[in-house]
Formats: C-alpha cells, structure tokens, sequence
C-alpha cells in the first residue's frame, strides 16, 4: 500500500506562508489610515504580531478606510480562493507521486 499520508507537521511547511499574507492583506485592510500617517512620517516597514512585516509601499494606503475594506477584502478572497486550489494541486500531486514511485 502506498504511503498517502505526510507527517502531520508537514502541511504547514505549505500552510504558513499563506496565512502570513493573508494576516498581512487584513491588517492593511483594517489599518489603511494608520498605516497612511506612519508612511507620511517616513517609516516604510511595519511589523505586527508574530513577526508579521507591512512593507507599506507595497500597498495603496491614501484610500478611504471603505474603499481600503472593500479593495482589500477581495484580494484577501482571491488569495484564499488561489491558496486554496494550490494546496489542493499539491496534495494530489504528493499523493499521486507517492503511488507512481512504489514499485
């Protein structure tokens, strides 16, 4: 019988990069106008909890705060949509790799 399952550590070696950028997309989403000030003062990064940085110029910050809501909640939809189908592609390729390389 092929080995289907990975240890169970392993998922998030695929996981966590994507949860960063989705904390990233909803913390400029909810914080568009402070984050606006701050890029006024001349600071370019921000680091939020667990070590999460903003690179502030990567994102349209001078929105209103419904606009920034609006903008960036659909890019949060994509990204989980988009995250969401990779991890399903990388499941099945692991799975169907596994089953092709037993003898």
């Amino acid at each position: 019988m092929p080995r289907t399952h990975v240890d169970d550590n392993t998922w998030r070696e695929w996981v966590d990069p994507y949860i960063v950028d989705s904390k990233r997309l909803i913390t400029v989403c909810r914080n568009n106008l402070r984050f606006k000030q701050l890029e006024d003062l001349d600071v370019d990064l921000v680091e939020g909890k667990d070590g999460i940085q903003i690179q502030l110029a990567e994102f349209e910050l001078d929105i209103h705060w419904r606009e920034a809501l609006s903008k960036y909640a659909e890019q949060h939809e994509s990204h989980c949509t988009a995250s969401h189908r990779q991890f399903s592609n990388e499941q099945n390729g692991t799975i169907c790799s596994t089953v092709k390389d037993q003898p």
